[in-house]
């Protein structure tokens, strides 16, 4: 596909129509702000042609999540406007940019310093200033921060660390992709009056997020 002939803004509203909306995403502002950001600014030349397909997209360490995915976990994290959100694994920052067109303020967790670097510039370049990128292990979180109202993790994990589970305010929600009886299904877990509750809201697939795999922690 020759990125010269794409008309990336009706791209957008193709993904809005004819994935968000039939897949289920229902939150008008949600889909305004994801017809509205730029998804090919946040990957290299080469993949950008791939911006707004039904899939998650490889890069060279960690994923983009597809459209539809991330719509839905976004959805489900249901964030408000005065909230500090948490985005673990954000990668190039596209997540990032769109949680912080969501809420208040976002610190985005990325453990590879090349994305580090790249998420910060990008958001930068899209003039997005309620957003900080920071360098550091996904499963841990970062405290320094906390508590947050959102904890937003861009994919598929087994087990959660208790030093994340520990970063939620209360009523906070934490939002992922996990296994549940053989599927994955997306899950919010959320903190009140301190327990934490489990909801299974769908099934979807994404691929397992770096630096979860050995943490030991607690199942869903």
């Amino acid at each position: 596909m020759d990125e010269i002939s794409i008309n990336y803004t009706r791209a957008r509203q193709s993904m809005v129509e004819n994935q968000l909306l039939p897949g289920g995403v229902r939150e008008a502002r949600l889909c305004k702000i994801m017809g509205d950001i730029p998804r090919e600014a946040y990957l290299p030349d080469e993949l950008r042609p791939l911006a707004y397909m039904d899939k998650d997209i490889s890069l060279a360490c960690g994923a983009l999540l597809a459209p539809l995915t991330f719509a839905l976990l976004a959805e489900l994290a249901a964030v408000q406007e005065n909230e500090l959100v948490l985005d673990i694994a954000c990668a190039t920052g596209y997540s990032t940019a769109v949680l912080a067109a969501l809420g208040n303020t976002v610190v985005g967790l990325e453990e590879n310093a090349d994305l580090t670097a790249q998420a910060s510039q990008t958001l930068a370049s899209q003039n997005i200033d309620n957003a900080v990128i920071v360098n550091g292990n996904h499963a841990e979180g970062q405290a320094a921060q906390s508590p947050y109202d959102v904890i937003f993790i861009n994919g598929f994990v087994p087990k959660i660390h208790p030093k994340l589970s520990d970063q939620m305010a209360e009523n906070g929600r934490l939002v992922c992709i996990t296994q549940d009886k053989g599927a994955l299904c997306g899950v919010c877990l959320t903190r009140q009056k301190g327990g934490i509750s489990r909801h299974i809201a769908f099934e979807r697939t994404a691929p397992l997020v770096a630096g979860f795999m050995t943490e030991t922690g607690f199942s869903f």
